[in-house]
């Protein structure tokens, strides 16, 4: 068949990569910071890079924030992994929105924990929702990603933003929020995070600078309170993330250029994104709806009524284009497969949604792309 076209990963565009600058950085490095790079960093990570961090979100989230505040990862991902390994235990429920990221829901059943699924709607969690869980039975923490979600790119309103954080404070639950994208956000008006709303009570933020400069960098970042942030790194056993990496962002975010470069990354996907609406508008309206998204690099579609699922699998591969089926995002649903198959990036099952990531493709793909989507799509519908 022909070669595939992929709405699958969540990476940066290469475009936005700032190579020179990057390299410019890196060179620092070899010729500055001595024998200290290739050592093994300390395991709450390079304080300066934790200084830098302090300093850029202090304003952002409206609390004092130091360098003992953060603790640095391997990418979001290892943070959220550092954050349930310390404060989650074998049959400990926690709470997850319906549709969520796979890999946290994966984390989470591999320490025993048993994974609900909470409703969403275009509007973000439903305190409602969460609220009734809470009654059934008590839960240990909600993951959640309240800004450019993944996979839906919805934003969670103000007013539940709110709501939430009273919610888990009322009942003793912990919040981890997911904030890997929420500096590739498309509104004008960004709510505040869970954590500023929390003043730093009882939620750990966890981020990534993976989205905003590269994936292949792996480094992330647990924010909580000091108290917390010592658990955090007690339970650590890696002995730290690389230091040349850590100390290669530090001088490229040092003198300005990540911070000049954050505020032009939302409208450059909302560009991306707005070529793929365009295209599945003209293209594959009748066979699926949407809700554009706020943020982030991916929108969630629902299939119509007369699309059957597990025929699409089979007719995107011969058209040659690769989506992702939407039943791995959903606990509930994926809770009998174990935590290998529940989070397989080409289960459809049966599922009434796609995620397609307009983030890495190259914006002069994107039409072919939808092209073939859309015969795939006509080809698996029900006559």
């Amino acid at each position: 068949g022909p070669q595939p076209i992929a709405f699958t990963g969540g990476f940066p565009d290469p475009k936005v990569i700032p190579m020179s600058d990057l390299h410019a950085a890196a060179d620092r490095v070899l010729a500055e910071d001595g024998p200290d790079t290739w050592r093994y960093g300390s395991t709450q990570g390079y304080p300066e890079l934790r200084a830098w961090l302090a300093g850029h979100w202090s304003p952002i989230d409206g609390v004092p924030l130091n360098a003992d505040n953060f603790t640095l990862t391997n990418g979001s991902a290892g943070a959220i992994t550092n954050a349930c390994e310390t404060f989650l235990r074998e049959g400990d429920l926690i709470l997850v929105e319906a549709p969520s990221f796979p890999g946290s829901i994966r984390t989470m059943r591999s320490l025993g924990c048993d994974v609900e699924g909470v409703a969403m709607d275009e509007e973000g969690l439903i305190p409602e929702a969460l609220e009734e869980k809470l009654k059934l039975r008590p839960a240990k923490a909600l993951y959640m990603i309240p800004s450019s979600h993944n996979p839906t790119g919805t934003c969670l309103t103000l007013e539940r933003r709110h709501r939430i954080v009273e919610l888990c404070e009322r009942h003793d639950v912990l919040i981890i929020e997911d904030d890997a994208y929420g500096e590739v956000g498309f509104l004008a008006d960004q709510p505040p995070s869970l954590f500023s709303i929390a003043r730093g009570r009882g939620v750990v933020k966890c981020g990534s600078f993976s989205k905003i400069i590269g994936t292949g960098l792996r480094v992330g970042w647990c924010l909580a309170s000091e108290q917390v942030v010592q658990a955090l790194t007690t339970m650590r056993f890696d002995q730290g993330q690389p230091p040349f990496m850590q100390r290669l962002i530090y001088h490229y975010a040092a003198g300005g250029r990540l911070d000049e470069a954050i505020p032009k990354l939302g409208p450059f996907y909302k560009h991306k994104s707005d070529v793929m609406f365009n295209e599945l508008r003209e293209r594959a309206s009748g066979l699926l709806r949407w809700r554009e998204p706020t943020g982030g690099f991916f929108a969630w579609l629902e299939l119509d009524e007369r699309v059957d699922a597990a025929l699409l699998q089979q007719t995107t591969r011969e058209e040659g284009v690769q989506v992702v089926g939407g039943r791995a995002f959903f606990a509930d649903e994926t809770a009998a497969d174990g935590p290998t198959r529940g989070s397989s990036m080409a289960n459809f099952g049966p599922s009434p949604y796609i995620r397609l990531a307009y983030s890495y493709i190259a914006e002069e793909e994107t039409p072919e792309g939808i092209r073939r989507l859309a015969r795939a799509l006509e080809r698996a519908r029900r006559r």
